[in-house]
């Protein structure tokens, strides 16, 4: 979000006329927090964002953030790629955007009763999953249902006509 929120303000200011000189500290802290999030990105998750570094705080007896990958920060990251890319036109924000696509669309993911499935797309549900979590080697669907992350959210960051692109 906070991303999203300084590429916004960066973008706004440009149209106002602010020098490059001015906005560069905002342009390289972007980065810095795009840079950051291309690095949670897994590739054995076919580029999913982790919920968090592996490691680091979290509550005793809840799954470790770096153990999760969550959709609706997915989404965000999703769309803090394509803004990144717009505002600098560097790939390396493209690629990132396309990989958390492949990871809803093509993940090999498990559902909680063991069954694999390809992406996060819930057929029974007609849902986005909530996240999933590494689990004996492999990602596990969590079993919760969103109402938010799997449905306004994702329709407004994504757009109905990527959502139904095969």
């Amino acid at each position: 979000w906070f991303t999203n929120a300084l590429v916004r303000f960066i973008e706004a200011s440009q149209r106002q006329g602010q020098s490059e000189k001015v906005l560069r500290p905002y342009v390289d802290l972007a980065r810095r927090l795009g840079d950051a999030m291309i690095r949670l990105q897994d590739s054995a998750a076919l580029g999913g964002v982790r919920y968090g570094p592996a490691h680091e705080y979290f509550k005793e007896g809840t799954v470790e953030p770096f153990e999760q990958i969550n959709s609706e920060n997915n989404v965000g990251a999703y769309v803090a790629f394509r803004m990144l890319y717009s505002l600098t036109q560097d790939p390396a924000y493209d690629r990132a955007a396309v990989r958390i696509l492949d990871w809803f669309r093509n993940a090999p993911v498990w559902t909680a009763d063991g069954r694999p499935q390809r992406g996060l797309f819930e057929l029974p549900s007609h849902t986005l999953a909530m996240g999933a979590q590494w689990q004996g080697g492999r990602w596990v669907l969590q079993s919760e249902h969103p109402s938010d992350s799997g449905g306004t959210w994702t329709i407004s960051c994504l757009g109905p006509g990527l959502i139904d692109r095969k």
